[in-house]
């Protein structure tokens, strides 16, 4: 399940400068990877997804410049760290199409001269993965409040100046069932749930020891295919 909310401003993106920390209580925003505190961050994201490592985050901006990232951390009067958690903005363009009729009527501002439709958006997950990738929080506070606690950074990104008129849709992305009661608080920020594509989740098997023993295990023809697509790139 991923959630959608729609926002007031236009969708031209402001090329500007920004200040590598900002600071809107409860949360504090960071522009850039050599900003976040590491040994906070590191607490909370350290061996709970490859997604959240700034590893990762750091690889991501420095070779996506399509990519802008803001970093959000919460923490408690102690200065423990609660939350942290990333935004991913970005340019999804449509071509056109049946699906961009539809796009038009939502995004009548987004539409290009060919007719294809370039939304600007602000993510909480991974663009690229499916999953709830967005963020990772303490054992004090629960996964709805987390969420809560993300969305209300989402709405206080939006009236930063420093982001204003850079993205039209916020996208919080995605949630499976275990986790959609949580996600549920999203509707008293006016995110919308829709359902997307089915994850796509292979089970190991325990024969699978190697990648030869998976192909293995193969059909013939899905095996041919596969071993066709490694000749090709090893070309």
């Amino acid at each position: 399940m991923t959630h959608l909310a729609t926002n007031q401003y236009r969708n031209t993106p402001v090329a500007i400068l920004k200040p590598p920390i900002i600071t809107k209580a409860p949360f504090q925003f960071y522009m850039s990877h050599t900003a976040v505190p590491q040994e906070k961050w590191n607490s909370l994201a350290h061996g709970n997804s490859i997604f959240l490592s700034l590893a990762y985050l750091r690889a991501l901006e420095e070779f996506s410049s399509e990519i802008r990232l803001i970093y959000v951390m919460v923490c408690d009067q102690q200065n423990k760290p609660l939350l942290a958690g990333v935004f991913q903005m970005a340019t999804f363009t449509y071509k056109k199409g049946s699906r961009t009729n539809v796009l038009v009527k939502l995004f009548q501002d987004c539409k290009n001269a060919d007719d294809s439709i370039s939304i600007h958006g602000l993510v909480c997950g991974n663009i690229f993965s499916t999953g709830a990738h967005g963020f990772v929080h303490s054992e004090v506070i629960s996964f709805r409040a987390a969420t809560e606690l993300m969305a209300a950074a989402a709405k206080e990104i939006e009236h930063l100046e420093q982001f204003e008129d850079d993205f039209s849709i916020e996208l919080f992305k995605d949630y499976d069932a275990t986790k959609v009661v949580g996600a549920a608080i999203l509707s008293d920020f006016k995110f919308r749930p829709f359902q997307a594509d089915v994850s796509m989740v292979l089970r190991l098997a325990p024969q699978w020891d190697s990648f030869d023993r998976y192909l293995q295990d193969m059909k013939a023809k899905y095996r041919t295919k596969a071993k066709s697509a490694f000749q090709k790139s090893a070309d």
